[in-house]
């Protein structure tokens, strides 16, 4: 008889403690930063106290993401160049979209590319990392010089 006494008794008072439980703290810190707390802050914050049950849950996943706008600064600057050397000499662009167009070739159909050494202007080897970086330059100049932006 005494364990069911028990049984009831002790999710009762589990009940009552958790709702009991139910003060926050705000506060603001010396940086700015907005704080909630169950534990009281320090005693030279500004504390405003909440009661749990008071406050309104709100609805989850009603907000839209915002879109970042880009950094177009750094890519205008190129766009702008291009598009100076396309109005100076379009021969140029063309050629520059032409060399950019076998380049993405080459490095997109072979896994063994070569280049010539700076110093010594024999062929060495391309790494994994410089072929990726080379394709990815190829295809920065294509969308920048050729007038479609494609291969």
């Amino acid at each position: 008889m005494e364990f069911r006494y028990q049984a009831i008794l002790i999710p009762l008072l589990l009940v009552c403690g958790i709702t009991q439980a139910a003060t926050i703290y705000k506060w603001v810190d010396k940086n700015g930063v907005t704080h909630f707390s169950e534990q009281p802050p320090p005693d030279d914050a500004q504390t405003q106290t909440l009661n749990a049950a008071e406050i309104e849950p709100k609805p989850i996943g009603f907000d839209s993401p915002k879109s970042i706008p880009k950094a177009d600064a750094a890519v205008s600057d190129e766009q702008k160049n291009a598009d100076l050397i396309r109005q100076q000499n379009a021969d140029q662009a063309d050629a520059i979209c032409e060399q950019a167009k076998q380049n993405l070739d080459v490095l997109s159909n072979f896994n063994r590319v070569t280049r010539k050494d700076d110093s010594s202007d024999e062929p060495v080897m391309m790494t994994d990392e410089e072929r990726e970086s080379a394709l990815a330059e190829a295809k920065k100049r294509i969308s920048l010089f050729c007038k479609d932006g494609k291969k």
